[in-house]
């Protein structure tokens, strides 16, 4: 009997740790730390790249596909940072993507309506930054005007950002190395 009760406590222990176990933070099979030649393996070549100035970055290297995917490299070999902002077939491994609703993410991160918190365009400034961070700049309030955001760090050093509009829909997600 002791024995039963044994190999049912294992059993238990080992299938809670399977079901528990946190995924690798990624969007579209792309983590951080990921090589380039990675990412052009399973998305081909970008449309197009470009050069912003990122504030926790500095100068980064923008990987774009299509109008909804940037990619961000400080040294054009590994990814520090992607933002997705149509749904598009990227999503993280817990199934949040561009249009899940705010109890998907709930039921996926435990994000309610109170972690949800408006970012204050005014602070968000570029003066005398020169024009490659006016650029992302105008871009992060594109992205985040009239929307709130819920920021949740992965605990391996990078960070989630859901932006979502009044409606409680998702409009963008961004993975960063957390600062």
């Amino acid at each position: 009997m002791k024995l039963k009760v044994l190999c049912i406590t294992l059993l238990c222990m080992l299938f809670s740790s399977v079901c528990f176990a946190a995924s690798t933070p990624s969007l579209g099979g792309i983590g951080i730390g990921n090589s380039l030649k990675y990412v052009e393996s399973i998305y081909g070549k970008p449309t197009s790249t470009t050069v912003r100035l990122i504030p926790a970055l500095g100068d980064c290297t923008v990987y774009i596909y299509g109008d909804s995917v940037d990619i961000y490299s400080e040294n054009q070999a590994t990814v520090d940072g992607i933002i997705v902002t149509k749904n598009n077939g990227f999503k993280t491994p817990e199934g949040i993507h561009v249009g899940s609703t705010l109890a998907d993410l709930t039921a996926a991160y435990g994000i309610t309506k109170q972690d949800l918190y408006a970012v204050p365009l005014k602070d968000l400034r570029a003066d005398g930054m020169g024009e490659n961070y006016q650029r992302q700049i105008d871009n992060q309030i594109k992205i985040y005007k009239n929307n709130r955001v819920a920021k949740i760090s992965t605990g391996d050093y990078t960070m989630y950002s859901f932006v979502v509009n009044k409606k409680n829909i998702v409009t963008a997600i961004e993975l960063f190395t957390a600062d």
